[in-house]
C-alpha cells in the first residue's frame, strides 16, 4: 500500500514537471 502511494506521488511530481514545461513553452510561443 505504501509503495503504491509513493509511486502515485512520483507520478504526480512527473505530471507537474511536464505541465510546467508545457506552460513555459506556451508562454514562449505566445510571447513571440
Amino acid at each position: 500500500m505504501k509503495q503504491r502511494f509513493m509511486g502515485f506521488l512520483r507520478g504526480e511530481a512527473l505530471l507537474q514537471l511536464c505541465a510546467k514545461r508545457l506552460f513555459k513553452n506556451k508562454q514562449r510561443s505566445w510571447g513571440s
